[in-house]
């Protein structure tokens, strides 16, 4: 449980969430929502609980559909697209790396798939 713990922090972490390591074990492990957390970052670090348990279970093969199921269960109640790609351009504040346009993903996601 340590390993799920630490790798939805730091996820999490990542992506802005402001949980602490502690406030996440908290939640994970005690079901304990500590008094400083919002609902979108509860929701996120729940949401990549079920997430690692989907994955842990999951048999099939690597494929487009397996990347839009764990998407849905990582953003479900946070984002309406959730299990979609994304529908706007996007960029990584502070760096000079172009990301694809949102209307090329779909098609470079069947082309890594192939």
């Amino acid at each position: 449980m340590e390993f799920i713990v630490r790798f939805i922090y730091n996820s999490n972490a990542i992506e802005g969430n402001t949980l602490s390591l502690r406030d996440t074990n908290l939640i994970l492990q005690e079901g304990i929502l500590p008094s400083d957390a919002n609902e979108r970052e509860y929701k996120e670090v729940i949401n990549g609980r079920e997430a690692m348990n989907f994955i842990k279970t999951y048999n099939g093969e690597l494929n487009e559909t397996l990347v839009l199921k764990t998407h849905s269960l990582l953003m479900s109640n946070i984002i309406k697209s959730a299990g979609e790609y994304r529908n706007h351009d996007v960029i990584i504040q502070g760096s000079e790396l172009k990301l694809p346009r949102f209307t090329e993903i779909s098609i470079l996601m069947k082309r890594f798939f192939i």
